[in-house]
């Protein structure tokens, strides 16, 4: 969903539209809502869809699955995103203020 979100951007910005950065900014925000969706915020940390899966999967799959979260770090923030990486809490509430600051300015600007 995301990366058709993506690719739908893309087309977009190559056509000679009219206000095309209003939609632009609409898909944009579009995406930040899909991919924070996922993610569930608690007091100090965020519990990403990978940590819900490993945690499914260690349910009914016995043998050990090794991870650490900063093998993760290598990968920039859209990607962890897109693929339901570990975030910190600090991204998370990043993405957040960014979300309510395009909101904001959606709704003075109506």
């Amino acid at each position: 969903e995301v990366l058709s979100m993506k690719q739908t951007i893309d087309i977009i910005n190559r056509l000679n539209i009219k206000e095309k950065y209003k939609y632009l900014n609409l898909y944009e925000l579009s995406i930040k809502l899909t991919e924070t969706n996922s993610y569930e915020s608690k007091y100090f940390s965020v519990k990403s869809p990978f940590d819900k899966f490993i945690k499914l999967r260690k349910k009914y799959i016995k043998e050990p699955f090794d991870f650490r979260k900063k093998d993760f770090k290598k990968y920039d923030i859209d990607t962890r995103l897109s693929y339901g990486f570990p975030i910190n809490k600090w991204e998370y509430n990043q993405l957040q203020n960014e979300i309510t600051d395009i909101i904001k300015m959606y709704v003075n600007n109506k």
